[in-house]
């Protein structure tokens, strides 16, 4: 299983992101941020 955590300033991407990740049986989306230091602050 793969960890995923979508980071991107647009609510729109990271919608399109997940959903089409969500279509993979072996990634699991641990995660959603709108910025880089979020990201950081997640991991």
């Amino acid at each position: 299983m793969i960890s995923v955590l979508i980071a991107d300033d647009h609510h729109l991407v990271r919608t399109s992101i997940a959903h089409l990740l969500n279509e993979e049986s072996d990634i699991k989306i641990v995660g959603e941020v709108d910025d880089g230091e979020s990201a950081v602050t997640q991991c």
